[in-house]
């Protein structure tokens, strides 16, 4: 491949029962990469996607992926550069504090430190880049 690919990735996260929790999704299973595993909702970039900012990708990630009709604004967090089974990418690690989400077969919350066995391998930086700055975050706005 010749070209690197850029992709939004958004973790929502929550507290509970004390615990953060991450809230993944399960892949297809026609998935031609990824059939059946579990990992952080994303989307790659698009040659059509509005210029200028990322609305686009979270309106594919939180109304088409989580199937939800409203969310907060996503807190960016840091460039991830990686390689997956599609190549190179350039993921820009967003969090989303998501407290009330209705659990799916496909779609559910897990302790940020206990992932799924059947998860997609290299994400597990990106989970804890936006689990970090939660907490951190959650944190400076108690003080």
């Amino acid at each position: 491949r010749l070209g690197v690919l850029s992709a939004v990735e958004v973790v929502p996260v929550r507290f509970h029962a004390g615990r953060v929790q991450v809230l993944l999704t399960q892949r297809e299973g026609n998935d031609p990469f990824w059939a059946h595993l579990w990992h952080n909702p994303g989307t790659v970039l698009r040659p059509t996607d509005k210029l200028g900012d990322f609305t686009d990708a979270f309106t594919r990630i939180c109304c088409g992926e989580l199937g939800l009709t409203s969310w907060e604004s996503p807190v960016f967090i840091a460039p991830y550069f990686w390689k997956d089974a599609r190549g190179s990418v350039v993921s820009l690690v967003h969090y989303v504090r998501q407290e009330e989400y209705v659990e799916t077969e496909t779609a559910r919350h897990w302790d940020a430190n206990d992932l799924p066995k059947g998860f997609i391998a290299g994400m597990e930086p990106i989970i804890q880049l936006a689990v970090q700055a939660f907490v951190t975050n959650q944190k400076t706005a108690k003080e």
